[in-house]
């Protein structure tokens, strides 16, 4: 079963990333994903950059986290029918470009979880300071 068939939600938990998260999202947005923002309670104009992005935003009226703004978001995914959810941070320094086979192993029923990691790639790990 592809992923067409199985509804996919992006599920970005977000705190003061109102600088980035536009960006962040263009290219979610330009895939068509189903896209959950769920704001920590920022300080900054995150929630108000949302407000014009054709995303879901969810909003915590205090910080409470990012385990528990991600567990807001897979919450709200799950009662919106998601068949698969990608966890995406809203900072960039996740490639949407990468989600499709990073979903294709659960999308073709040989897996329940895909783990991403920026460390099995030589060329990702030269780019990310020893220190």
């Amino acid at each position: 079963m592809g992923t067409q068939e199985r509804s996919l939600f992006v599920v970005i938990p977000a705190y003061n990333e109102a600088a980035i998260i536009a960006a962040t999202l263009a290219p979610l947005i330009a895939a068509n994903y189903k896209i959950v923002v769920v704001d920590d309670c920022s300080s900054d104009d995150t929630w108000n950059v949302l407000q014009s992005l054709p995303v879901i935003r969810i909003r915590h009226m205090i910080n409470l986290g990012q385990g528990a703004a991600l567990q807001t978001g897979m919450e709200y995914a799950r009662m919106a029918g998601a068949g698969i959810v990608v966890h995406f941070d809203a900072d960039g320094q996740h490639d949407a470009s990468q989600i499709p086979a990073m979903v294709a192993p659960i999308a073709a029923g040989r897996a329940y979880v895909a783990f991403g990691s920026r460390f099995l790639r030589d060329v990702d790990s030269r780019e990310i300071p020893r220190s």
